[in-house]
């Protein structure tokens, strides 16, 4: 099935939207809120938080349309300022990478098109909205189950390595954007990839 990927923003909000309602807003209500800083305060609208912030321009995702214009997924990014919450941030704060400019946070499927591919379009689409943005350097580590398990056992050396496998694993991902995009794109755009962190010299 062909996708369209839109930038979230004022004009793809209803989409976005219908998407997170039909999942019974996400993860018990998150509404994509749970890495900006508003996540956990008393009193909030999730919903209306995340809409004030996507209608002035302080959120952003790579929304993956299908062919009749419904969104079946997103991937989220955003600096770390919009996005200052992250996964194992104890582990992550000891020996930290350098600063990015970009940081990706969440990547969401709507249940029934899971494995066909739209968290990658996803990801892709999210990468290029970057990359036309100006570019700089991108993290991204994925939350895995068994990472999540390791944390609640407080086993540092174990966290240490969930956090490695973390990094690996969005590796392999973006290895083959990567890929991609070096056999489409002119030559000069620069992009260069170092670990789990992702250099992308703006597309102009």
């Amino acid at each position: 099935m062909p996708y369209r990927i839109r930038p979230l923003d004022a004009s793809t909000w209803d989409a976005f939207a219908e998407l997170v309602e039909r999942n019974n807003g996400i993860f018990g209500g998150c509404w994509c809120l749970g890495y900006h800083p508003e996540f956990g305060q008393q009193g909030i609208s999730p919903r209306a938080v995340k809409e004030e912030r996507v209608r002035t321009g302080r959120a952003h995702a790579a929304l993956v349309l299908d062919e009749d214009g419904t969104a079946q997924g997103w991937c989220q990014y955003g600096s770390p300022e919009e996005l200052p919450g992250i996964k194992h941030k104890r582990e992550y704060e000891k020996d930290p990478p350098p600063p990015p400019e970009w940081r990706i946070t969440c990547l969401y499927v709507d249940k029934k098109h899971r494995g066909q591919g739209i968290a990658r379009a996803a990801l892709e689409g999210a990468l290029d909205q970057i990359a036309h943005a100006g570019g700089g350097l991108v993290e991204a580590c994925a939350e895995l189950t068994q990472a999540r398990l390791r944390q609640q056992e407080k086993d540092s050396w174990a966290n240490r390595a969930a956090v490695a496998e973390c990094h690996a694993r969005i590796d392999v991902v973006l290895d083959l954007f990567l890929e991609t995009q070096r056999a489409g794109r002119p030559a000069g755009t620069g992009l260069h990839k170092s670990s789990a962190w992702e250099k992308i010299s703006g597309a102009r």
